[in-house]
């Protein structure tokens, strides 16, 4: 449901919200792909070395001729009445019209997902301070885990957004765009089987999605530089001074936001007797968790945490730490030159991270390391995004050309190009726009209803 309401009559301002409820499929890893294709249970096999005397269990040339009575299966299944998990989004907007073509807006949005799944090995012991409890502990003795997948996963957005628009006029246009946001879940970061840290208390997990960063400010424009015929500068020039001073427009883009949530570890210590070596630290509520006078070689404070108690869980949320934010520029330049009628020749220039700032890859976050809390690299031009965040590596510039070539043929007309775009409709002749596909994109010609054609 929605609605929308105008609050004072003849004003530039109005309030608009909605609530809705959504159901969705048990696909992906839940249950649709994988071991449950065949039915309500599936199996795989595993081998868990075992070494007496100095001696392995399983050992090459004939890894399976000890005769070790290890239990080596894993059973895979899922409860009888599996619910279909559904989520819950509401928002709620302001929006006002300012003088210049402005408007600026203010919106509150947020879901709540209820009964994801998740999944737990029943053959994990409790935590113990008892080192026989991982050899011992198998409530189900043919199998070396005993995962099943339930419902009952919960993950919860809360968002803020403001806003400011400026639609194209005059020669620019620009946005502003700011979102807080504090996204959580208890079945890991995407609430598709999550797996806890601790299967007995499912709520300890509920912590930060990893990719949704909790500040992030967008900022756009678009200008057209003002010289040329038609505009405030050298409006008077002859043609063809015209066509290589005038027409330029010039766009930048800057994000700023903060880092990507990580979560800090220990590895290689069993402290919880129950076939895990690992798992997250005890964090010291005195310490800061950065340190003062950050840097990439003390990114993370190494005082902040400490191994937890034998036997004992650690008490750090998931997700407790930042990595590096972000910080870049990206601006672009651009012309069309008309050749004539039916050709245009289109200018394109793009520098990504303009001014090179570096785009740090995340800090060591394992505290058994003798790297914690270091950054030791940046991505590196043209690399792909650091795990969504938008990262876009160092400077890259890119300088392009392209001609547009108009075709007069018959019937119908429409554009061919490597997008799907379809122009008009013209009752006595057809025409076709021509660009050079690139080599990944082979150009394809399809017939659409009523005799358009598109590639």
């Amino acid at each position: 449901m929605a609605f929308a309401y105008l609050p004072f009559k003849g004003d530039n301002m109005f309030i608009r919200g909605g609530y809705g409820v959504y159901y969705s499929l048990l696909i992906g890893t839940n249950v649709g792909d994988g071991i449950f294709q065949g039915g309500p249970f599936g199996s795989s096999e595993q081998f868990l070395n075992q070494i007496t005397n100095g001696v392995p269990a399983f050992q090459f040339p004939v890894p399976f001729g000890g005769g070790a009575n290890i239990p080596g299966q894993t059973v895979d299944s899922l409860v009888k009445n599996l619910r279909t998990p559904y989520v819950q989004q509401w928002n709620i907007t302001m929006q006002r019209e300012m003088p210049g073509k402005v408007v600026v807006s203010a919106s509150y949005g947020g879901f709540r997902s209820n009964q994801l799944a998740w999944t737990h090995d029943l053959n994990t012991p409790p935590a113990s301070a008892n080192n026989a409890n991982e050899s011992t502990y198998f409530p189900y003795p043919n199998f070396f885990k005993a995962n099943l997948t339930e419902s009952g996963g919960i993950q919860k957005l809360a968002a803020m957004d403001l806003g400011v628009e400026r639609k194209f006029a005059t020669g620019i246009s620009f946005q502003s765009q700011y979102t807080l946001a504090k996204n959580q879940s208890d079945d890991d970061d995407d609430g598709e089987r999550g797996t806890p840290e601790d299967p007995y208390n499912r709520a300890r997990d509920m912590g930060n999605v990893s990719f949704m960063p909790r500040n992030r400010w967008v900022n756009s424009v678009l200008y057209d530089l003002p010289f040329g015929n038609g505009r405030p500068f050298a409006s008077h020039l002859n043609r063809f001074v015209n066509r290589v001073v005038g027409g330029w427009n010039v766009s930048a883009t800057l994000v700023e936001q903060s880092g990507q949530f990580l979560d800090v570890q220990y590895s290689g210590n069993d402290i919880l007797n129950n076939r895990n070596l690992s798992g997250r630290p005890d964090c010291l509520g005195n310490a800061s968790f950065y340190p003062a006078g950050q840097s990439i070689n003390k990114f993370l404070n190494p005082a902040a945490f400490a191994l937890p108690a034998i036997g004992s869980f650690g008490n750090c949320p998931r997700n407790a730490v930042n990595g590096p934010g972000i910080n870049t520029v990206n601006l672009s330049l651009q012309k069309s030159f008309h050749l004539s009628e039916r050709a245009t020749l289109k200018f394109l220039g793009v520098a990504t991270n303009a001014f090179n700032h570096p785009i740090f890859k995340n800090e060591n976050t394992t505290i058994t390391s003798g790297g914690f809390g270091q950054i030791t690299s940046i991505l590196g031009s043209g690399a792909t995004n650091r795990d969504s965040l938008g990262a876009a590596g160092s400077r890259l510039i890119q300088i392009g050309a392209r001609i547009d070539l108009l075709l007069v043929l018959k019937n119908d007309y429409c554009s061919i190009n490597r997008q799907t775009t379809i122009l008009s409709r013209a009752r006595s002749k057809r025409s076709f726009l021509l660009s050079p596909p690139s080599a990944s994109t082979p150009l394809q010609i399809s017939r659409l209803p009523n005799g358009l054609r598109t590639a």
